[in-house]
């Protein structure tokens, strides 16, 4: 097998990649420019429908493409060391690249699985194609549904470019939803990169308004696509080094290749090594955050005994305290003109460090949800404390430092660390939730000042996101600009709404203390609601957190309209 090394595009801000995210099936060399794959997709969408995908890719690209590919770029994975990497790996790249690099492996094994495979391969040449031509196309599908709900938003802004109307577009949403739940079932079976990456997609995708409740139950979800992106992921990792077949239908290309007879991969091209690691850390990412926001132990890790000792923990923990901050010593020490480059470095480091200290929460609560002795919740709690320090002493001057100079950041890190910021400090509110609902009092009054200071910064951060505004271009040579604010651009609006709704908590709380008054109680829940309508319009979650979120304040405050 020839050299291969891994190349993504680094988008600066304010520019996309080509017209659609979905990406070829093999990766390509230095020299060799990056093309997109295009199969059939069926008969041409209207006019209408081709400029709503339109927007709905360079949304994606924008929001979520542009952020995934900083957390698990270049400075944004712990499991890989590679100077040259790039600073921002599109996500539909990497995990079509490690579809491709995976047949490869399987195809570069010796004379006794060669045979095998190339007379599997003689016969199923076309079918293999046409699947993945298939689960590109499942792809492209969910990358819309997940996109569009967020188009509705743009339309609805006071100085929009968007021109299409609001009513085609929520009909689209609607469509699109249904039509990618019902691609799931398919998706599921089979076992791919992309298809993890499809189905982690269309477990984010929010239930339109105007589902009805027997519709959204009579189907998959969004949490069974998760598990199920998170299952395919580790199963792929397992399957080439066991070359087990565990039952099952497999996708074509799979099902020919993993013959029980064969032996495993042994010799893992480096080029495999690096992406696999990347794929392995946002799964890792994605684990733990259903499990500390849904309440879930995660999947991919033991959980409680094993948080701190398992590999992607150990090597977490031991870039943020041995080599970033020893790399970094002058940085926290002495005056620097920060550049665009540090900050992209520094802001990485921070996510980093925002997924090891939720991992640490994640125990915290599973301790406390599963009822175990004294010495396991100590035990976390100490692990806890620990990556709170860790954030303290390693994390927190620089990002410090970054927000003194965000005016000269650029728009990608300055989204970035509103996110970092605003992630952390959930963290610490969900933490806090949950010792309340476990009436542990006692630990509850050992974090009372990060309390605080996590209610105070959540308030401030989205303040920040509400003022802040993020532009996407239509596209090369069309001159439109949109503009919509880093909470409206939010890939992962549900911890939005998870921060909002603790605040909420927090300032009821206060008032009902006597620690703020009416006016105050009345501007804040004012910002929270602003902040919840910025959110993707037209989603049932969003719209009900807000009419829980005025209910709330009116009972508070009957006489002041929240609007």
């Amino acid at each position: 097998m020839a050299c291969i090394s891994p190349t993504a595009v680094v988008h600066d801000d304010n520019t996309s990649s080509a017209s659609s995210p979905i990406n070829t099936r093999r990766l390509t060399t230095p020299d060799e420019p990056f093309r997109l794959g295009h199969p059939d997709p069926g008969p041409d969408p209207s006019p209408v429908d081709a400029q709503i995908q339109m927007w709905c890719d360079r949304i994606f690209e924008a929001g979520f493409g542009t952020l995934f590919g900083l957390w698990v770029g270049k400075h944004g994975c712990p499991m890989v060391h590679n100077d040259q990497g790039d600073v921002c790996i599109p996500p539909v790249e990497l995990f079509c690249n490690l579809d491709a690099l995976t047949r490869d492996m399987w195809a570069s094994q010796g004379p006794s699985y060669s045979s095998t495979a190339t007379a599997v391969s003689n016969d199923t040449t076309e079918n293999e194609m046409d699947e993945i031509d298939e689960m590109d196309e499942s792809l492209r599908r969910a990358t819309h549904a997940y996109a569009a709900p967020w188009l509705l938003s743009l339309c609805a802004t006071p100085r929009t470019v968007i021109t299409i109307d609001a009513d085609k577009i929520a009909a689209f949403v609607r469509a699109s939803w249904r039509s990618t739940r019902r691609d799931m079932l398919r998706v599921v079976n089979r076992v791919s990169y992309r298809s993890a990456l499809t189905l982690y997609l269309f477990s984010q995708t929010p239930v339109p308004a105007g589902i009805p409740a027997d519709e959204e139950v009579d189907g998959i979800n969004g949490v069974v696509c998760l598990q199920s992106a998170l299952q395919q992921i580790q199963q792929l990792r397992l399957r080439l080094r066991s070359c087990q077949s565990y039952g099952g239908d497999l996708s074509a290309w799979s099902t020919g290749l993993l013959q029980a007879s064969a032996p495993p991969v042994t010799d893992f091209h480096p080029a495999f090594v690096d992406l696999e690691s990347r794929v392995f850390w946002a799964a890792v990412t994605w684990d733990t955050a259903s499990s500390v926001t849904l309440e879930f132990n995660t999947t991919l890790t033991t959980g409680l005994k094993g948080a701190c000792s398992e590999p992607a923990w150990v090597l977490a923990r031991a870039f943020l305290v041995k080599s970033f901050h020893a790399r970094t010593e002058a940085w926290r020490t002495t005056r620097f003109e920060l550049t665009d480059a540090m900050a992209s470095e520094i802001i990485s480091a921070a996510g980093i460090c925002r997924t090891y200290l939720w991992r640490n929460v994640a125990s915290v609560k599973e301790a406390l949800r599963e009822g175990v002795d004294d010495e396991s919740v100590a035990a976390a709690w100490a692990s806890l404390h620990d990556a709170v320090e860790v954030f303290r002493s390693t994390i927190a001057p620089m990002m410090a430092h970054c927000e003194h100079q965000l005016h000269f950041l650029s728009q990608t890190n300055r989204l970035n660390w509103y996110l970092m910021v605003l992630h952390h400090n959930l963290g610490i509110l969900i933490l806090v939730h949950a010792l309340e609902a476990a009436a542990r009092a006692d630990l509850l009054a050992s974090i009372h000042d990060a309390r605080l200071e996590a209610e105070h910064a959540t308030l401030n951060v989205l303040d920040f996101g509400l003022k802040s505004t993020y532009t996407i271009l239509a596209g090369p040579g069309m001159g439109l600009a949109q503009e919509i604010s880093f909470i409206g651009i939010d890939p992962s609006p549900d911890h939005t709404l998870a921060a909002v709704q603790l605040t909420s908590m927090a300032i009821h709380r206060k008032y009902r203390q006597q620690t703020i008054n009416r006016e105050v109680h009345a501007k804040l829940s004012h910002t929270l609601l602003r902040a919840v309508n910025q959110l993707p319009h037209g989603c049932k979650s969003v719209s009900t957190v807000r009419q829980n979120m005025l209910q709330m304040a009116h009972e508070i405050n009957p006489s002041v309209s929240f609007g």
